[in-house]
């Protein structure tokens, strides 16, 4: 650091020069972009193996599959329903059933270990 440099300047001036040593006197290294980079690849990586085991069903290599077939279930289901309307009516006291969404995407905790081995034994 330079002891004789002029330190009464105006704030809003700019440094010219860029400071290349620390206060401890060694030199001041540039931070390597690439390696910041590349942790930030691998970080991910390992963020998304990590959502896959935890969420097959949401990040696994089979979630389109998945979907897909939860949307196919919705439209089997919503025809099906259209067909029960159509002979026995609506009826003003049921409850609204549960959505194929709900019971294929909303998994109850005490549930998920179960559900993951048969989401592996169908799905692969």
């Amino acid at each position: 650091m330079l002891l004789n440099r002029r330190l009464n300047r105006h704030a809003a001036r700019r440094l010219l020069t860029v400071l290349t040593c620390r206060i401890d006197g060694r030199r001041l290294r540039r931070p390597n972009l690439l390696a910041e980079v590349c942790r930030a690849v691998n970080a991910a990586l390992r963020q998304s193996k990590k959502m896959a085991r935890a969420d097959p069903h949401l990040f696994g290599p089979q979630a389109r599959k998945y979907f897909l077939d939860t949307i196919q279930l919705e439209k089997d289901q919503e025809a099906l329903n259209a067909e029960l309307r159509k002979v026995y009516g609506t009826s003003a006291d049921a409850h609204p059933p549960s959505t194929v969404w709900q019971d294929r995407y909303c998994i109850p905790p005490a549930s998920q270990k179960l559900f993951r081995k048969w989401f592996r034994e169908f799905y692969g």
